[in-house]
């Protein structure tokens, strides 16, 4: 790779920088509404949308933002590194294929403690709430059902996003960049 510095590779870092969180943000938006479709079983998101079911749409709603806020506090570490691999003076120790698929493994682990995050946050609060049954009530269109619920995942996210964040810092070894070695 031929080394740049200045202006130009803070540019040129800005540049992939917004290229891949359009694309992160994207993904996990469209991710998760599918995946969170799937999970669903107590009845069809996609038709109950379709229906104009306002508590489905805000709980999904809170869901996405809440996956993407897990996963951006989880991603910040792979951003960093990217834009120092692109301003670093020093020569690195990493090719661009080293960078790409250690920022792909730590996406995928990042997106699927997220996933993970928010599905036991809700079915453990529908266990705690026995005298609830909140997939009927959202199936009903109870949108004080979907409040309570959508504060529920957007809590949790608030929580466990820096703590998702550190722990697949610590799963996911750091490489180093030239003399710079990045989060040890």
């Amino acid at each position: 790779m031929v080394m740049m510095s200045g202006p130009l590779a803070r540019i040129l870092a800005g540049v992939i920088e917004l290229f891949l969180s359009i694309i992160i943000s994207v993904l996990v938006v469209y991710v998760s509404y599918r995946v969170f479709n799937k999970a669903n079983t107590d009845f069809d998101q996609e038709e109950e949308l379709k229906k104009n079911n306002m508590a489905v749409g805000l709980l999904l709603a809170a869901i996405m933002v809440s996956s993407g806020t897990i996963i951006q506090k989880g991603l910040y570490p792979i951003l960093s590194l990217i834009h120092i691999y692109f301003t670093a003076p020093a020569k690195q120790s990493l090719s661009e294929w080293q960078l790409l698929a250690f920022s792909l493994v730590h996406f995928i682990l990042v997106f699927a403690l997220a996933v993970l995050t928010i599905s036991l946050a809700l079915r453990l609060y529908g266990k705690l709430t026995t005298k609830i049954q909140e997939g009927k009530e959202l199936e009903k269109g109870n949108v004080a059902v979907a409040i309570v619920l959508s504060a529920v995942v957007i809590t949790v996210s608030l929580y466990v996003g820096g703590a998702i964040g550190s722990l697949s810092k610590s799963l996911i070894p750091q490489p180093s960049i030239g003399k710079i070695h990045i989060l040890e």
